[in-house]
């Protein structure tokens, strides 16, 4: 059986690739250069109900062509209803061994006994690993699609999370046992599982990937990070006010050439619940996410992908699911 490959598979928070962590597989084919395709993944679905207000509103402005869910987290529930009432969504397991925030807290679907590596003494999976940066970030300012700020962590605050991260990857053998208890519910909730990518990165880290290769080979499904199918990942910059970035937006459309590209976002709602997730991040995640879905509704967008002749495709557009492979020849 034969599948694409996740060629230089980077770990991506957001639209900013971090570094190549190299899988072995055999090597994809690319499409052929004849236009441009644009994926946008939108990233962190499920850990509320204002994320899920967003999942639909994502995918209703057209822009967003597939998502990456959270099954571990507290609302995947009515994630899943959702998804079940759109079977037309492209959507995909956000595998997470890590539950970053510090107040809304999650622990693993397997037995605590079954993955002990994986457990913090709260209960819950560990905030951050060690050679995760993406993870780690949230020890410091944040991840870069955050907006940036003057004001210092408060060292009461840094020191509980830094109680609650491990100081050593966890075993892979007891990964796997938590990703395939991510799947089952997944599938036991009626999820169509379209492909597989990492939460945090922390599950593509060189000694982990592997598991991960493991349950999309067994799915046939493939493993959405940067190098699939010969993907080449795209930026922009938030700046302080939604003009600015809708701006900055439009100008990383306008650059592109004939490829495939994809963009990774995280679109919220700003709503109380966002704000409480965590002490420190929660104000800033909820402002960052309301500015991500308006601007996958900007009609200075839609008229720059028209312009373009950008082609937004999903990855269930690109996969072959009977043939375990590539749609590209």
């Amino acid at each position: 059986m034969t599948r694409t490959s996740c060629l230089a598979l980077l770990v991506t928070v957001s639209m900013l690739a971090q570094g190549p962590l190299p899988v072995t597989q055999e090597p994809a084919p690319e499409p052929e250069p004849s236009g441009i395709r644009l994926i946008i993944r939108g990233d962190d679905f499920g850990d509320t109900h204002a994320s899920n207000v967003a999942l639909e509103r994502a995918f209703g402005t057209g822009v967003m062509t597939s998502a990456s869910l959270l099954v571990a987290s507290p609302w995947f529930t009515e994630t899943a209803e959702l998804v079940r009432s759109h079977p037309e969504w492209s959507v995909g397991v956000h595998l997470s061994v890590t539950s970053e925030w510090d107040r809304l807290r999650w622990g693993p679907l397997a037995l605590v006994s079954e993955v002990p590596s994986l457990v913090a003494e709260d209960g819950n999976l560990f905030h951050s690993y060690p050679n995760s940066p993406l993870a780690l970030e949230y020890l410091d300012e944040g991840p870069p699609y955050l907006f940036a700020s003057d004001e210092e962590m408060p060292a009461s605050i840094l020191a509980r999370r830094r109680l609650l991260t491990s100081s050593q990857l966890p075993a892979a053998s007891e990964v796997e046992v938590e990703l395939r208890a991510q799947i089952e519910r997944a599938r036991r909730l009626g999820m169509r599982i379209d492909y597989l990518d990492c939460h945090q990165g922390v599950v593509c880290l060189p000694s982990l990937a592997p598991v991960m290769e493991k349950l999309a080979d067994e799915l046939c499904v493939p493993i959405s990070e940067p190098g699939w199918l010969g993907s080449s990942d795209v930026q922009f910059f938030h700046r302080g006010d939604l003009p600015k970035s809708v701006g900055n937006f439009v100008m990383m459309l306008d650059s592109l050439k004939p490829g495939l590209y994809r963009l990774i976002l995280h679109p919220n709602v700003d709503a109380a619940e966002v704000h409480a997730r965590d002490s420190y991040f929660g104000p800033k995640y909820a402002r960052s996410g309301q500015h991500e879905l308006d601007i996958l509704a900007a009609e200075e967008v839609k008229a720059a992908i028209e312009r373009n002749s950008v082609e937004l495709v999903s990855i269930r557009d690109l996969w072959d699911y009977e043939e375990c492979r590539s749609r590209f020849p």
